[in-house]
């Protein structure tokens, strides 16, 4: 549903945006890329289904401008599509059903209150330059508006610095072990 709403958004709009869909548009279909052919995208809508997707990482690591819904519409979403990490019906030890860091919901019935402060917790927000849409026309905005090489480029300085900061903290360790 929410391919044909963007695709008739674009196109009431008359917005020369051209957007590709990976995947079918039937389910289990899919359309596989490598990451090579992923790169070359000037920009990638995500619409997550876990709380620590690998694709964010993966994409985010080329540099590759990312789009995705605001808290309340990831909200709306994993109502409608079970997310992975809150069907599992685990705990973290100490945690029990309904404490504040309960990541186990059932997804079909619990409210905003409960899940959408969980979201903090996302990979997605521990990153800079993640552009968040409140409504697929305001995505559509975004997409026309935004300078795609500036949050390339800064992507990709957030990606060295941390790279960086990660092999220093582990050269001065391995340093001291051996002193």
């Amino acid at each position: 549903m929410t391919r044909s709403l963007l695709r008739e958004i674009i196109s009431i709009s008359e917005a020369p945006l051209a957007v590709t869909f990976l995947g079918a548009d039937v389910q289990f279909e899919e359309q596989w890329l490598t990451m090579q052919d992923m790169s070359k995208f000037s920009a990638a809508i995500l619409y997550p289904n876990d709380i620590h997707q690998r694709t964010f990482h993966e994409v985010y690591r080329m540099g590759v401008p990312l789009f995705m819904p605001d808290s309340r519409g990831l909200y709306r979403v994993q109502r409608a599509s079970n997310w992975g990490y809150s069907s599992y019906s685990g705990r973290l030890r100490g945690v029990t059903a309904g404490d504040a860091l309960d990541f186990w919901w059932d997804s079909f019935s619990a409210g905003p209150d409960v899940v959408i402060p969980l979201q903090q917790f996302a990979d997605w927000e521990q990153f800079p330059e993640v552009q968040r849409f409140s409504s697929l026309p305001d995505l559509v905005r975004q997409l026309l508006e935004a300078d795609l090489e500036s949050l390339h480029r800064k992507m990709l300085e957030t990606q060295a610095e941390a790279e960086f900061e990660t092999l220093s903290t582990l050269a001065l360790e391995v340093a001291a072990a051996f002193r």
